[in-house]
């Protein structure tokens, strides 16, 4: 009995996890930034991927000169979400939202104020898993919102 009530619920929270997708209202920029981002990682040359991907990620992601993704990044989520972004749908389809809360990001002396949201984007077909998050900061001087963490691709 235990078995088929877990069984049940299993069901139940995955279905709901996937059908959830549809309907969840970005704003413009925000739908402009998520594009841009997985348009970007969907070019073939990783080189010109990164590129495109620079343009759309917060400063702190960065080095120093602004023309690469620090080491760290380029290495362990960037060539991750590189390889996997064609699973995902373009024009993007955010499945859910979350908000992360207040925080501070970037490095002494270039630390930033803002607020920072996890948007799930939807996959092409659902049997390549579930719907994957990516960060979004929004500062709180009313800057551009940018991504701040791509990993979860």
């Amino acid at each position: 009995m235990n078995r088929i009530f877990i069984i049940l619920l299993v069901i139940n929270l995955t279905f709901k996890l996937n059908s959830d997708a549809q309907n969840v209202t970005v704003e413009p920029k925000v739908n402009q930034l998520l594009n841009d981002l997985i348009r970007g990682l969907q070019v073939q040359n990783i080189e010109e991927s990164e590129k495109i991907v620079l343009g759309c990620v917060h400063s702190s992601l960065k080095t120093e000169d602004g023309k690469r993704l620090i080491r760290d990044v380029f290495e362990y989520s960037f060539q991750k979400a590189h390889e996997v972004a064609a699973l995902y749908q373009y024009p993007v389809l955010v499945a859910r939202m979350r908000e992360k809360g207040q925080t501070t990001v970037g490095h002494e002396p270039n630390t930033e104020q803002g607020r920072i949201v996890e948007y799930y984007l939807s996959k092409k077909s659902k049997d390549n898993g579930l719907p994957a998050p990516v960060q979004v900061f929004f500062p709180a001087s009313g800057g551009n919102p940018t991504i701040y963490y791509l990993g979860g691709l």
